[in-house]
């Protein structure tokens, strides 16, 4: 009788430490039904996107939202909202940059055809363009901005440096 008690015993054990082994070496696959565009990988069930990109499944370029359909747009920088251009009214365009996670910004803060920003990086609703651009007398650097929740407003910030002065001037412009 002990003999049966034993057996049954340890083929009961048997089958628990299988019964674990085997669902302790399952591991759901988070990944399984995940599908990321664009060069997206997937971690942990969510899309790492690339730069340049967002969304989900990294199906949205992130400079996107800077442009109009994925082409140029306009933005207007009234009378009082760039705190160092005190003369009027000005209009920028931005145009797709060489790069996915680029943009082009032509008549920057009103300085002319000269103050062409090229390769300004976007990361998100943010950009920035560390490099020098000189137009006429004027260099502009250190340009960072975003845009708004809505997708019609940016705000940026930027240097200014003539040969008497150096600004940190301000500004907001309405997409069109």
């Amino acid at each position: 009788m002990k003999s049966i008690k034993n057996i049954a015993i340890a083929a009961l054990l048997s089958v628990g430490a299988f019964a674990a082994i085997v669902y302790s070496s399952c591991t759901k696959d988070d990944c399984k039904d995940v599908v990321c565009q664009n060069g997206g990988t997937c971690v942990s069930g969510k899309c790492q996107c690339p730069t340049g990109y967002e969304g989900t499944n990294c199906e949205t370029l992130s400079r996107a939202k800077f442009l109009t359909n994925g082409s140029t747009a306009t933005y207007i920088t009234a009378v009082g909202q760039d705190s160092c251009y005190m003369s009027g009214t000005y209009t920028m365009t931005v145009t797709p940059g060489t790069n996915s996670n680029e943009i082009t910004i032509n008549n920057f803060a009103g300085y002319g055809t000269s103050a062409t920003l090229t390769g300004v990086v976007v990361s998100g609703s943010n950009f920035s363009k560390a490099d020098t651009v000189t137009a006429g007398a004027v260099k502009i650097y250190n340009v960072s901005g975003s845009m708004n929740a809505a997708g019609n407003l940016i705000s940026f910030t930027y240097t200014a440096k003539d040969a008497t002065a150096t600004a940190t001037c301000h500004a907001t412009s309405t997409k069109q």
